[in-house]
């Protein structure tokens, strides 16, 4: 049968013997059971506090001005008011249909990110 009393003396002497070391667990298990009930108490009022932040929309109360550039054209729109669907002239003027090459190009472009990305994976 176990004699707990030889295990109390041997937890005493050891304990005696090493004055430093007891002390220093000590600490450390002091710090630790601090630091644990303060992470439990501690209210987590960051994360309530952004997700109820809703930022006011914007309202523009002056026209925006363009800079006085070379650089920046004549007819430069920061903004269009934006239809239900293209009419067939605006179809025509910015879409342009790719050619073989092009095709080409951007499968070459593509293959040559994804080998970089797996580099030497199995």
């Amino acid at each position: 049968m176990i004699d707990f009393s030889q295990i109390a003396e041997n937890f005493q002497d050891f304990f005696s013997e090493r004055k430093k070391a007891f002390l220093i667990c000590a600490i450390l298990l002091l710090f630790f059971f601090v630091a644990l009930i303060v992470m439990a108490v501690a209210p987590s009022s960051k994360k309530s506090d952004a997700s109820s932040y809703v930022p006011a929309p914007f309202v523009a109360d002056q026209e925006l001005l363009l800079p006085q550039d070379p650089s920046v054209p004549q007819g430069y729109s920061l903004s269009r008011r934006k239809g239900e669907r293209w009419s067939e002239s605006e179809v025509e003027r910015h879409f342009t249909r790719p050619d073989d090459a092009a095709i080409e190009r951007l499968s070459s472009a593509n293959d040559a990110m994804i080998f970089e990305m797996l580099g030497a994976a199995p």
